[in-house]
């Protein structure tokens, strides 16, 4: 089973579909090579994540968090 996305009917990968258009955007941060090490809850909410980069674990919450588990 594959994935695609498509406009226009041409078949475009999820950095020229999602990412490309928002990439400016001064409250988005992309963590190129990042690994999750747990989703944060409070309660039953997803808050936040915990991560690995560069050896160094960091732990990250936000009020609006988008993951992408994918690679691009």
């Amino acid at each position: 089973h594959t994935w695609l996305t498509i406009k226009d009917n041409k078949r475009m990968s999820s950095w020229v579909a999602f990412l490309q258009p928002v990439k400016n955007h001064p409250n988005l941060t992309l963590l190129v090579g990042a690994q999750v090490n747990r989703i944060l809850f409070s309660g039953n909410k997803a808050i936040g994540i915990s991560y690995t980069l560069d050896n160094g674990k960091k732990d990250n919450e936000a009020y609006a968090t988008a993951f992408l588990a994918q690679e691009i």
